[in-house]
């Protein structure tokens, strides 16, 4: 009984150590997804998405548009956060909170637009592949005026 309980024990372990890392990787994903949403870097978003991304917006109907597939993703993320998107690129902003729960991440960001005194917070609810890519970023905001 008791080596079964310590294998038991050394099996939670490394699972422990495997989603650590796991996390880590995932962590490192969406602060460089950060990073370049706010560098407007379109091609760095695109790169840490899967191949079969989606993206749901928090604005338009029904409770917001969804993107799916890399052309409409990246279209959308051209509009959004492209260089030509019609702002000037956000300040660096800091790293957001972020907590894990199997294959999803909740990532809690604030970014200020240069220029402006406007405080943008949200939510994106993250769900990765299991090579660590992003398959769905489904984003949620502060409203404001």
């Amino acid at each position: 009984m008791a080596e079964a309980i310590a294998r038991s024990k050394t099996a939670e372990t490394l699972a422990d150590a495997s989603s650590g890392e796991r996390d880590k990787s995932r962590r490192e994903t969406i602060i460089r997804f950060g990073s370049a949403w706010a560098a407007g870097d379109v091609d760095g978003l695109m790169s840490l998405m899967s191949d079969q991304p989606r993206y749901r917006g928090s604005t338009g109907p029904e409770p917001g548009i969804e993107f799916v597939g890399s052309e409409q993703v990246r279209a959308a993320f051209e509009r959004i956060a492209g260089p030509n998107a019609g702002s000037p690129p956000a300040e660096p902003a800091p790293p957001p909170e972020m907590y894990f729960f199997e294959d999803r991440a909740l990532a809690f960001w604030r970014l200020k637009f240069p220029g402006s005194d406007c405080l943008v917070e949200g939510v994106d609810v993250m769900t990765f592949t299991d090579d660590g890519r992003i398959a769905v970023k489904d984003a949620y905001r502060k409203a404001f005026s």
